[in-house]
């Protein structure tokens, strides 16, 4: 009986070290959007134009991004901001910024990086708490 319980609990070690590597699993999304909201609640109320990029200055990239508000109230928000180079790696990150959207209005965020190595850029909006 005893050796049973003894096998019983020496087993499970044995085959751990017996496994395959254990593979990650891989992201669905391909390409993540440049622009996102941190709720569902964002992205029912809230309309975004497609960002207006150009490079300014010394090759700094240049973002213009319009907000629209669906809402019968001003909205209060936050955005952060990211810059990556052209191999994805991020170079830059803001902190979180406020900017009001006027009811049944639009309103506009700019921001443009330090330095003329960003080639991308993600930028993140979120309801001012």
């Amino acid at each position: 009986m005893r050796k049973l319980l003894l096998c019983t609990m020496l087993l499970p070690l044995v085959l751990m070290g017996c496994t395959d590597p254990i593979a990650a699993k891989q992201d669905p999304i391909q390409e993540y959007p440049q622009v996102h909201l941190t709720s569902y609640w964002l992205q029912t109320h809230l309309r975004v134009q497609q960002p207006i990029v150009s490079r300014v200055g010394a090759g700094q990239l240049a973002v213009q991004v319009s907000i629209r508000n669906l809402t019968d109230d001003d909205l209060s928000l936050d955005y952060k901001y990211y810059f990556m180079d052209e191999k994805g790696k991020q170079i830059q990150e803001s902190g979180w910024t406020f900017v009001k959207v006027p009811r049944k209005g639009i309103n506009a965020i700019d921001f443009t990086s330090l330095n003329f190595q960003a080639a991308d850029f993600r930028v993140e909006i979120r309801y001012r708490e």
